[in-house]
């Protein structure tokens, strides 16, 4: 079967989230796909869960500046003629992927964003991300950004701007996006993806809210470089707890294992 879609998902130990995201992909009736998963770091569980879904696992080393590295990674073994860039705290909804294909193509599009919906029923999260799918709407012919937490890109254009920045530590996937508008034709899909809020819940809802402002203001002005505290992969939230809730349920894995990959992320943690 030919691969006309190239799923391309980083993972730094996301042993909580990526079963999920997989899982939303192949109940997925779109079937001209392939999934990479790039295992930033190479631990070993996220290997058995990349294994156990189906999907194509390439370890890569972890790059500090975030997710730009792992998603070049995936993009250079990628067969497919489109390449959809996902974090691995997503969730695809029934028909997102035969839709916003179809979309994609009968649009002539060489990049796409998507809106986003989040995964809670807590009021101020839906507020803020209506705003935020506001701002990309109104944006979009200004200045074309889209997120990469679901990113939509034609090989060839991928190839053509040399990928994605690594040395840039925020607003990279909107870099890439501006650039890749200069040789293709830009758009945002109309069918939501599910978003997590885990960042919301880690570093809390007002304060994440008043780092993006700062951070979306600073990213207008200059490209950032520097380190600015957005971390890449999920270590720091209730990682353990996550971890043992996956070894219970789908995926089985030996205590070995499992102490491994904990114990090098608290490392890397305390580092």
């Amino acid at each position: 079967m030919k691969t006309k879609l190239s799923i391309i998902i980083p993972s730094l130990n996301e042993t909580y989230y990526l079963p999920r995201v997989l899982k939303s992909i192949n109940k997925q009736r779109f079937q001209e796909k392939e999934v990479i998963v790039v295992n930033a770091g190479g631990y070993a569980a996220i290997r058995k869960i990349g294994k156990r879904f189906g999907a194509r696992v390439i370890d890569c080393t972890v790059d500090p500046h975030g997710p730009a590295f792992a998603r070049n990674v995936g993009a250079n073994a990628a067969r497919g003629e489109i390449l959809l860039f996902l974090d691995a705290d997503v969730i695809m909804p029934e028909n997102f992927l035969k839709n916003s294909i179809e979309e994609f193509e009968k649009r002539y599009l060489g990049i796409a964003g998507v809106y986003a919906r989040p995964h809670s029923d807590k009021i101020f999260d839906e507020m803020f991300w209506q705003f935020y799918n506001l701002v990309v709407f109104v944006m979009k012919t200004l200045r074309p950004e889209a997120s990469g937490f679901c990113l939509f890109c034609r090989k060839d254009i991928h190839e053509k701007i040399k990928g994605f920045d690594r040395t840039i530590t925020y607003r990279e996937d909107a870099d890439y996006t501006t650039r890749a508008a200069k040789y293709a034709r830009y758009g945002l899909l109309k069918m939501p993806i599910l978003i997590s809020v885990r960042r919301f819940r880690k570093e809390g809802r007002l304060r994440l809210l008043l780092k993006y402002l700062v951070l979306s203001a600073k990213g207008l002005v200059r490209t950032i470089r520097e380190d600015v505290g957005y971390t890449f992969g999920d270590y720091t939230h209730r990682m353990k707890k996550h971890a043992k809730r996956i070894y219970r349920g789908s995926i089985k894995v030996s205590k070995k294992v499992y102490h491994k990959s904990v114990g090098t992320a608290r490392k890397i943690i305390n580092a």
